[in-house]
């Protein structure tokens, strides 16, 4: 079903679930009730597409997905790294994770737990190289940050996320979750965005309004998906 009031694009991560990957019963409601009265949502993360998959079907079947910080939109590839670049990344000291559409290769053997995805049956990690890489992570952990910051930026072709001091997100250039919404929107009708770290900031930035959950980013502050989607429907 076309949307009649509006497009709205949530992010995953520390917006809709914690640390725990746990959703709050009160936002599900909210994202199902702004449905029925005219609204698209839109799932938008840097997380791989079945990953949003999996936390789409915890809330309703109808709603739409993008994932890879935009690479992805629903089933369609917008683009992936250049092999070039692969192979320059390849060769870096730091753990390297490098995730396509069915799974994900590192150059180290051993993940912090976090990168793992032991909730999908059907994205795991391959022991062998991948290719059509959507989307890169170089993980820092006791390196110099700088350092490699320097050096991730002298490599063309790429859009580059710092998170100071964890790691750095690597998409293929001209990909973000900006580009993934002007892509997928069809009809002029208002954006609204819930975020709350910077790889949403593209995303805001092609919002008529965009609402932060939490305190990393400026913006109009919301303490959840819920009291961003009450404002939104009432117009604040």
């Amino acid at each position: 079903m076309k949307p009649t009031k509006g497009y709205i694009f949530i992010d995953i991560d520390g917006t809709l679930v914690d640390a725990s990957l746990t959703l709050n019963q009160v936002d599900v409601d909210s994202i199902v009730s702004v449905m029925e009265l005219g609204y698209d949502v839109i799932l938008t993360s840097g997380r791989p597409l079945k990953f949003v998959e999996w936390i789409r079907d915890q809330i309703h079947k109808n709603v739409k997905v993008i994932g890879f910080n935009g690479a992805m939109v629903e089933t369609e590839v917008l683009k992936t790294l250049p092999k070039t670049t692969i192979d320059e990344l390849m060769h870096l000291e730091e753990t390297v994770i490098f995730k396509n559409e069915n799974g994900y290769f590192s150059n180290k053997q051993q993940l912090p737990q976090v990168f793992e995805y032991e909730m999908l049956d059907d994205y795991s990690q391959s022991k062998i190289p991948i290719s059509n890489i959507l989307k890169v992570i170089v993980w820092v952990g006791d390196q110099d940050f700088l350092k490699v910051q320097k050096r991730l930026e002298s490599i063309k072709g790429i859009t580059l996320m710092s998170y100071y001091p964890k790691g750095f997100e690597i998409m293929p250039q001209g990909i973000d979750k900006g580009v993934a919404i002007k892509h997928y929107v069809d009809k002029k009708l208002p954006i609204y965005s819930i975020g709350n770290d910077v790889n949403d900031i593209p995303m805001f930035q092609v919002s008529d309004a965009y609402y932060v959950v939490g305190h990393k980013l400026e913006g109009q502050q919301v303490k959840n998906v819920s009291e961003a989607i009450h404002k939104i429907i009432g117009g604040i």
